[in-house]
């Protein structure tokens, strides 16, 4: 077990980006901080949650894809205007409309 007590928002990124993808950021733009209704989301099993999501944007990684099963489906790079006619729960898509 890992003890990430005391981790920053941005370490946390930077960790789990590569614990789920084997990329590696080298550096993060802070984009912005999200909550609210528009990002209310149930569970297929009924859990009712908001999240609060702290958004970092980067071009700067290296590596290649790695797919963590235990995490994700799959991964892929997306052109951004692709990336909206994707099925995303509302609160991605709350997010990515600040993108475009």
């Amino acid at each position: 077990m890992h003890d990430y007590l005391g981790e920053t928002t941005e370490e946390t990124a930077l960790r789990e980006v590569h614990e789920e993808t084997g990329l590696t950021i080298a550096s993060l733009l802070f984009f912005g901080v999200f909550s609210g209704a528009g990002l209310r989301y149930i569970y297929p099993n009924g859990d009712k949650v908001e999240v609060v999501s702290i958004v970092y944007e980067t071009a700067d990684f290296s590596g290649e894809l790695r797919l963590d099963e235990d995490e994700s489906l799959g991964l892929r790079f997306f052109p951004i205007l692709e990336i909206a006619l994707l099925p995303l729960t509302s609160a991605n898509k709350t997010i990515l409309s600040r993108f475009l």
